[in-house]
Order: C-alpha cells, then structure tokens, then sequence
C-alpha cells in the first residue's frame, strides 16, 4: 500500500537524510566520513536521525548540518513524528537488508526521490544496492552511496570523536593492552570462561603491559568477576566507563586493542591502533565488517557452525583458539617495533 510503485532514476541530492537511529557505536563511526564527504557537494544538507547517544557525536564531531534524536529502532509513532519534523527530503541513505513495514510508512510521508538501501526489492529504493555492493566492506557502501550522488576524490578516513584525555599521570603509565570481551549480544561476545582463559593468555605474553578489561556500565559486574578469576597482577578494569565517550578515550589511550565487538574494532582502525579483531566466519561469507587493511592489524576468525546458525541465528564466539590470539598479538609487536622511529 505505502511502497512506490514506479522506480525512478537517481535525481540530484539537495537534501539528504542519513538514518542511523540502530543506536549502534560501530556502524556510526564506519559511516562518520560520509558527512564531511557529502558536504563536499555543492548545496548539500545533510540531515541524521539518530539516538541521544550518538546525537553529540554526530553534531559535534561528524558533521551533521542536523540532528534528529529518535528512540533506537522507533516504532510508528515516533516514525510519524519525526516526518513531521521533515520537508523537503529528497535523498534518504538507510542501508539495511530489509525494509520494515512502518518505514515504507515513513518513506511514504517523507516522499524522496533517492532511497539507497539493500532492500532492492521495495519500489522507493532506486539506489539498490544488495548486488551491487556485495563485496564491499560498509565504509565502502558509504563512499558508493557518495559516489552515485556525485562525489569524486572521497576520502574514507573515519571521524573519531574526540574526548576528554585522562590525567597526565594515566597518560604516563606503562604500555597497556584494552581487552574487549563484550559485544551488543551475548552470542555475539566471548564467554565468561573463554575470556578468562584468553585474559590470562594475553598477561603472560606481556607480563610488563598493563591489560585493561573494556566494559558497558551494563556489563561492569562481569569484567570485575573476570579480572578476579584470571588472578593476575597486570589486569585491570578500564577506568570509570559510563559512556561512549569514556569507551573511545580508553581506546585512544591503548598500543593495542584486542576486541570482539566491531564497534571497538571500528574505533581502533580509525585511531590507526595496533589491532587484534576477533570475527565471525560463516563459510564462505563476505563479511562487510572486517577492520580495514592495516600492517598493524590482525584478524582471528571463529568459524561458525553453519547448520547451528542457520537454525539459531546465533553465533558461537569462543569458536578459536587462544594460541591464534597470542600469535596475532606478537606479528602486531613485530610490525610495530620495525616501523621507523
């Protein structure tokens, strides 16, 4: 009923309209260089929806000449609200694989020319994008978006928030590794078992390194239980983490960061930090959220499952092996003690 019944071809953007209202830490900053790229346009204004989380950084930081604060994943009424708040709108960048029904709603209110998505079977997407961009990582998604909408010499470099630093006497403390078990699931983290084992492995091989455990405010119970469970003197719990902003400055402060959530893999790429990602592999699946290619970044892959996932949906991510981690970490040292100066 609310769907576009005729496609039509990719008119000139003058107001764009970004949606990131997932709420999700990663998948902002994968996108955060699609501002200032598009801004590059000639009369362009770019609008974001997001959650009160993100709202700063995306203001502040990224770029956004506006800033529309949604609950994450809004239902109808907040869709029909923020329509309202909307005129104008002719290019809309929603890049998820399916569509739901209240937002063909909200794109039926909005009424743009452009939707790119990778939902290429609804009729208001004429900038498809499941085929065309199978093989591209997400910030290339972006820049493909950017692309089409006229952008040319798009640098895809993320735009990292800045924070508060900590107190001089932390900046001066010795090398420090920050530990990540945690991510936006529980089948998407490392079991409390298996973080210990690894939180163990990791203070063996740098025994004079300081090994900071990365937690929500949600999750802060479970670090505390992990870094009393692996007993050893060099582990720590990262220092008052009560927000993003908190999150990213612990991140900044680290030589490396070994992570199982991509939001923190994402941060740590975009900081140029040594880099030890922990990934699902689901056969013979691209992964789009891969850490950019970096000498000083390593992948450790936990093959799933197929038939476990395909009927569960979840993944199992204590599915490597600790001695693959501990390898990742010494060819990162190895680069980071060849490199010039």
């Amino acid at each position: 009923m609310f769907d576009r019944k005729r496609i039509l071809p990719i008119a000139p953007p003058k107001n764009i309209l970004v949606i990131r209202w997932d709420g999700k830490l990663g998948d902002a900053i994968v996108s955060s260089f699609f501002y200032r790229e598009a801004g590059k346009l000639k009369d362009i204004t770019v609008t974001v929806i997001t959650t009160p989380e993100l709202a700063e950084f995306h203001r502040d930081h990224f770029g956004a000449q506006r800033v529309l604060i949604s609950p994450a994943n809004p239902g109808l009424a907040d869709l029909c609200k923020l329509a309202r708040q909307l005129c104008n709108i002719d290019t809309v960048v929603h890049l998820v694989g399916t569509i739901r029904a209240r937002e063909l709603l909200f794109l039926y209110l909005i009424k743009p020319l452009n939707v790119f998505s990778h939902d290429d079977d609804i009729g208001w997407v004429n900038g498809k994008m499941r085929a065309a961009t199978a093989s591209l990582a997400f910030w290339e998604k972006y820049a493909f978006v950017l692309r089409q909408l006229g952008a040319t010499d798009i640098d895809g470099s993320y735009r990292i928030p800045d924070s508060l630093s900590r107190s001089v006497h932390e900046r001066e403390r010795r090398p420090r590794v920050v530990f990540n078990p945690f991510a936006s699931r529980p089948d998407k983290s490392l079991s409390e078992v298996k973080a210990i084992c690894l939180l163990r492995r990791i203070a063996e091989r740098v025994p004079d390194w300081e090994v900071s455990i990365l937690y929500r405010p949600d999750t802060h119970g479970d670090a505390l239980a992990m870094k009393h469970a692996a007993a050893c003197p060099n582990i720590v719990l990262a220092a008052s983490i009560l927000t993003f902003a908190d999150a990213i400055s612990a991140v900044r402060e680290a030589s490396l960061v070994i992570s199982v959530d991509t939001g923190f893999v994402h941060i740590a790429d975009g900081l140029n930090k040594s880099l030890v990602a922990i990934c699902p592999q689901i056969g013979h699946e691209f992964n789009p959220w891969l850490p950019r290619s970096s000498p000083h970044t390593r992948i450790v892959y936990c093959v799933q499952d197929l038939l476990t996932y395909r009927r569960t949906a979840k993944k199992d991510m204590d599915n490597f092996d600790d001695d693959d981690v501990v390898s990742a970490i010494e060819a990162v040292l190895a680069t980071v003690e060849m490199a010039p100066g």
